[in-house]
Parts: C-alpha cells; sequence; structure tokens
C-alpha cells in the first residue's frame, strides 16, 4: 500500500517546484476553497498536505482497482485513507469552534482609487512597449494620473480616517506618478495622519528616479501617525510584462510594532510566492496588508489564495483591491467582509479585523512536509531502481 504514496509525492513535489516560479498559481488546493474543514490543515503543513490528499485518493482507488477490489485490500486501503481524512476533517472542525473570540479589534479601510493600468496600458502600449525595450525612453506626461485623480484619493483617505479608520490602505497603483507628485501626495498623507493619528499606507506606480534599470517602481509607503515613513516597499514578486518596465524589490518584507499589533506589508502577488511570504511567519506578524490589483479572469480565485495565507500564518489579512474584489480576512481565513469592485461602485470598504494572530505549527516549520516527501521520493527511487521494491 506504500506504493500509493508516490503518485501523491511526485504531486506536490511538482507543485512545490513551479511555485518557485509562478507562485501557488495551480495549486491543488485552491480548488477546495469552500470546503472550511479542509483547508485548516494549512495551519499545520500548508496547502501542500491539500494537494497530497487530492492525488492520494486518486493512488488509492488505482491501487484498489489494480488489484481486483479484493476484501482485505478494499479494507485496508479505504480504512487507511478513511482515517486520514476523517481525521484532517476533524482537526479543521475543532479548530474553527475553537478559535477564541477576538475583543481586540481595529477599523481598517481600504480604498480603491480612479486609476486603471489596464486602460492606461491600453491607450499607451506602443509607448510602454517601447519603453521595455529602451528605459531611456521619453515617458508621456499622458501616462501619469491628473489632479483630479490625486484629489480623489486625498478625499477618500480623510473620508475613511475621519469615519474612525485607524489604518487606511490603497489598492496597488492607486495613482502613476511622476516622483514630484508622490512628494506632493506624501506631504498631504503625512498632515491627514498626524491630524488624526491614523496609519495610511499609499500605494503608487513611480517613475523610477534612482539607479534601478526600469522606468517604474510599483511601490507602497505607509505614513505613520507622527507624520514619518516607516518604510518604503517595492513589489516583489513580478509578472513577465511588469517585469518589462518595472524594478523588482529586493525585500525583506517590512514591519513595524504598532498599538493594533505587528504591521507589514506586500504587494499582491508577493502574497502568492510561499517562499517569500514565509517572513510574515517567522515576524509574527499580526496585520498583513496587501495592495492588490486583478483583473476579472482571475476574479475571485486570486482573493480565494490569500485566505490560505491567513490560515497558514495566522495572520489578519487586508487586501485593497482596484480591480476584482476588496476582502478582509481574519486569521483562521474567514472572510469579515468584501466588496467585489467589478460589481459595486463602492470606493472605501471598511472591516473591523483583530490585532493579533493566531499560532500556527506551519509558520514554524515551512515546508518540511514537503521536503520529507522530497527524501521519500529518493529513497523509492533508489529501492525501485536497486529493484528491492515494484512500484
Amino acid at each position: 500500500f506504500y506504493s500509493t504514496l508516490v503518485f501523491p509525492s511526485a504531486v506536490v513535489v511538482i507543485e512545490y517546484a513551479l511555485s518557485l516560479v509562478i507562485g501557488i498559481w495551480g495549486n491543488g488546493s485552491l480548488a477546495q476553497y469552500h470546503n472550511s474543514n479542509l483547508i485548516h490543515i494549512t495551519s499545520l503543513i500548508g496547502v501542500y498536505g491539500i494537494s497530497f490528499l487530492i492525488a492520494w485518493l486518486a493512488s488509492t482507488l488505482n491501487w484498489m482497482v489494480k488489484n481486483e477490489v479484493k476484501s482485505k485490500r478494499l479494507l485496508m486501503g479505504l480504512g487507511i485513507y478513511g482515517i486520514v481524512i476523517v481525521t484532517v476533517l476533524l482537526f479543521g472542525l475543532i479548530r474553527k469552534k475553537t478559535a477564541p473570540v477576538m475583543l481586540d479589534t481595529v477599523k481598517v479601510a481600504a480604498i480603491v482609487g480612479e486609476t486603471d493600468i489596464h486602460h492606461v496600458f491600453d491607450n499607451w502600449e506602443e509607448e510602454i512597449i517601447g519603453l521595455s525595450k529602451n528605459n531611456d525612453h521619453e515617458i508621456p506626461l499622458g501616462v501619469y494620473s491628473d489632479s483630479p485623480a490625486l484629489e480623489s484619493l486625498i478625499e477618500r483617505t480623510e473620508e475613511a480616517i475621519s469615519n474612525g479608520a485607524e489604518i487606511v490602505v490603497w489598492n496597488e497603483i492607486s495613482l502613476l506618478l511622476r516622483p514630484s507628485q508622490t512628494d506632493t501626495i506624501v506631504e498631504r498623507i503625512k498632515d491627514l495622519c498626524t491630524t488624526y493619528q491614523a496609519y495610511v499606507l499609499i500605494a503608487v506606480l513611480e517613475k523610477n528616479s534612482g539607479d534601478l534599470p526600469m522606468p517604474f517602481d510599483n511601490k507602497s509607503i505607509l505614513v505613520n501617525p507622527d507624520g514619518e515613513i516607516s518604510w518604503e516597499y517595492l513589489k516583489h514578486f513580478l509578472n513577465p510584462l511588469e517585469g518589462l518596465v518595472i524594478n523588482k524589490g529586493s525585500g525583506p518584507i517590512p514591519y513595524i510594532d504598532t498599538e493594533y499589533g505587528r504591521i507589514a506589508n506586500v504587494i499582491c502577488s508577493d502574497l502568492d510566492l510561499s517562499a517569500y511570504i514565509f517572513q510574515i511567519g517567522k515576524k509574527s506578524v499580526d496585520i498583513l496588508l496587501v495592495p492588490a490589483y486583478d483583473w476579472e479572469a482571475v476574479t475571485p480565485y486570486h482573493s480565494h489564495m490569500a485566505a490560505f495565507a491567513a490560515i497558514q500564518y495566522g495572520v489578519n489579512i487586508v487586501r485593497a483591491n482596484g480591480k476584482g474584489i476588496v476582502a478582509f480576512y481574519d486569521n483562521r481565513g474567514n472572510v469579515l467582509l468584501q466588496n467585489n469592485t467589478f460589481t459595486s461602485e463602492a470606493k472605501i470598504t471598511y472591516a473591523d479585523i483583530p490585532q493579533t494572530k493566531a499560532t500556527t505549527l506551519y509558520s514554524s516549520i515551512g515546508n518540511l512536509f514537503v521536503h520529507g516527501l522530497i527524501v521519500f521520493l529518493l529513497v523509492m527511487i533508489g529501492l525501485r531502481f536497486s529493484k528491492k521494491v515494484d512500484i
């Protein structure tokens, strides 16, 4: 029966190898998002545990057919797999039912800007492609956000914090700016933060004025209640199109300790790269701020991926999404509130989220489960070639 473990182990190792390049896109666990009891196994061994169980069911059924479903073998195969899957489901149920009531919460607002980066690319495709071939190519002024777009973000930010939001998060590429425009925005946000004693995470695409090779920086800037910049962060995980014109950030993931717990920040697809996002578990982050920008074809799936991260690391997540689902997840992966920008005109979404993280085994051991499967496969391959086993 141990031979049934070979196929799921191979599936997991392949998914893990792919995740180092494309993140967890295509991971089998994502199809189980609505199975709320099952997905909590990720708090122990990550999303690969679900992929393993799915593939193991297939190899178990194949093993039973291969052995002509003999009664004793049938009972053994069903019994072993059944015990494992029932244990996993019971663990998820117990973990959900025993979750402590979070009395300490913080009011957070996610703000959606007017800038449509897809529209910008459609209008300036030739110029942007020209930038990808020659980074010294002049950027047309029409690419940058105009004054009304800037003012709308300032007004929405002030509205949010005047309504009690203690943390405000802009969506990814809320504005497309020249450095001088960014400086102006930051100064005005500093005034709001000191006046209202709030944290504001600005997220913009800015013309690079430094020594980096590409013409743009996809960046976020956290302004604290003292009117100071806590960090400036560049997006780390870029898709192929972004990589043509945007500088890749080198990390590490920034964080600060606040009266609302430890707050950290990544941008959109950074959250999909498990080898990178593992930092938030090691750093015991309580609240993760995630400016994002999706498109209709990946909605709502990309938001679901954030829920898995919340469960794996026990972190509360604020995902401010310019296109797609704005979502707030607690440290058990529960949706506290969400808003689909494709069907809603709301530009400000509020939610009260817990201030503390949940403890998870995965935060400590990471992908130890995957590494164990790699060792198992190597041993089985060695035994197979030595003709000591038949698999």
